[in-house]
């Protein structure tokens, strides 16, 4: 392990895991840089244990594919076990295609593959562009989550993975049909967005 374990529970904080020990640094100063927390390892399987009980205070994992000890398919698959919707990175300085993506990992989510080398600004840019959309999507979350609607209307937008951007720029009438609720509902639901904000 090179840089320690922090204990945070924030949408700040990043797992970086690369059996080359200069990669897990320069990543880590470069997004400490940028004011994320950040973890890592050059032992995937040290990194899943660390995953295992500190898996909440991660929003991101950056693994490189190809690593000696447990490879990096294996590795995320663990760490998708444990957290299903965390942010994955996957780094090779290897030619991979979608099939070897598709054949390997199947099911999992794979949100950006970097190929190494990259430069600084590209790295920062993605990790900071996954992040924010991840904080607005907790946000929205939470505004769904305390509009004055019945509980049920709340779990359809939810469901439907609605922003609430989208539910402003919505007509109720559209709202109705992409839910299948009546446009009472559905008025109901403008309502209370519009007043949320």
């Amino acid at each position: 392990m090179y840089l320690p374990p922090v204990n945070r529970s924030d949408a700040n904080t990043i797992l970086i895991v690369d059996d080359d020990v200069d990669i897990v640094t320069l990543f880590g100063l470069l997004l400490k840089k940028q004011g994320f927390h950040v973890s890592g390892f050059t032992s995937p399987s040290q990194a899943v244990e660390h995953f295992q009980i500190n898996f909440r205070q991660y929003v991101l994992v950056i693994s490189d594919i190809r690593m000696p000890e447990m490879n990096g398919y294996e590795f995320i698959k663990r760490v998708k076990e444990i957290k299903p919707e965390v942010k994955v990175f996957f780094m090779t300085a290897f030619e991979i295609d979608d099939i070897e993506f598709t054949r390997v990992l199947p099911s999992i989510k794979i949100d950006e593959l970097i190929k190494k080398p990259i430069l600084a600004d590209k790295f920062t840019s993605l990790v900071k562009r996954h992040i924010n959309e991840e904080k607005k999507n907790d946000l929205d979350k939470e505004i769904i989550g305390r509009l004055d609607i019945p509980a049920g209307l709340r779990e359809l937008l939810v469901s439907h993975s609605f922003t609430v951007e989208q539910l402003l720029n919505m007509k109720s009438a559209d709202i109705a049909e992409a839910l299948g609720i009546d446009q009472d509902a559905a008025r109901l639901i403008v309502t209370a967005v519009r007043s949320a904000t």
